[in-house]
């Protein structure tokens, strides 16, 4: 069965030749009292095809609009669009869309991107950031550490930082150390972390979840890499800075002191605070 509308007379009263075509509405009846009103039901294949536009006229737009709530706390109509199932081998029909799609629901913005909660609803949010870098100390404010014969040292910061946005982040630390001292023999385990401040080593901040130290073992004569990972949380609703600190190093069969020199600094190549943030 075709159901068509009428065209429009070339003609048209009072001779114009810019008349509208007819309309097609198909108009369910009405309800009364709470009960719902009649459903069109099409128990076949159905096509819309809007056509083409006569020459140089915009295109007419194509509304498929759910029905909206009552009075009081009801909810709005559905819109389903659900691709036929297969059978044996066969595949599921999809859902295509053959041009941009515009979803508008109130959180669109620019560069945002398409997400989705546990139930497949989805929004707009803000794209993860990048990978963040952090800053090295240099020549003027770089700082060396002493590693004493009996294992005792003094927090110290270490002029190096990162600051890093809202988020779950991966922060690696890759520091060389470099050992200049009395000592010939025996070794330092030495330790580094973050810290929210840059006047105390603090490392019980809920911004550290999992793990707030990295470590390493530095012989007396050789140059050794200080190399960890620890994740960082920030929860502050803004970018936040993270200190980087040296302390509570041990020592092992060391025959004297010693001094790792220009520790996190950008004199030595080797050094880099990064973070990658966490999906």
């Amino acid at each position: 069965m075709t159901i068509k509308a009428q065209d429009a007379n070339v003609s048209g009263p009072s001779g114009l030749t810019a008349n509208p075509g007819g309309n097609i509405i198909l108009t369910p009846g009405s309800s009364t009292g709470t009960a719902s009103k009649g459903v069109v039901t099409l128990n076949s294949v159905l096509n819309v095809v809007a056509g083409t536009a006569t020459s140089s006229v915009n295109g007419m737009n194509t509304s498929i609009t759910a029905e909206n709530a009552g009075a009081g706390n009801q909810n709005g109509g559905n819109i389903n669009l659900t691709p036929g199932t297969a059978t044996g081998s066969g595949v599921a029909g999809n859902v295509i869309v053959n041009g941009k799609l515009k979803i508008v629901d109130g959180t669109q913005s620019l560069n945002k991107v398409l997400t989705s909660d546990a139930n497949g609803l989805t929004s707009w949010a803000n794209p993860l950031p990048s990978a963040q870098y952090g800053t090295l100390a240099n020549s003027s404010n770089q700082q060396s550490i002493s590693l004493l014969g009996n294992g005792s040292t003094t927090d110290t910061y270490l002029n190096s930082y990162i600051t890093l946005p809202e988020g779950k982040w991966d922060v690696n630390l890759s520091i060389l150390s470099s050992p200049n001292g009395t000592a010939t023999t025996g070794s330092w385990w030495v330790r580094m972390g973050l810290s929210t401040s840059n006047t105390s080593f603090t490392t019980n901040s809920s911004d550290f979840p999992i793990n707030t130290l990295v470590s390493g073992r530095v012989n007396a004569v050789n140059y050794e890499m200080i190399q960890g990972h620890i994740i960082i949380n920030n929860t502050s609703g803004s970018a936040k800075t993270y200190y980087l600190w040296t302390g509570q190093c041990d020592l092992n069969g060391v025959d004297g002191s010693s001094t790792l020199r220009n520790i996190s600094s950008s004199v030595y190549g080797e050094n880099l605070i990064f973070a990658t943030p966490i999906y």
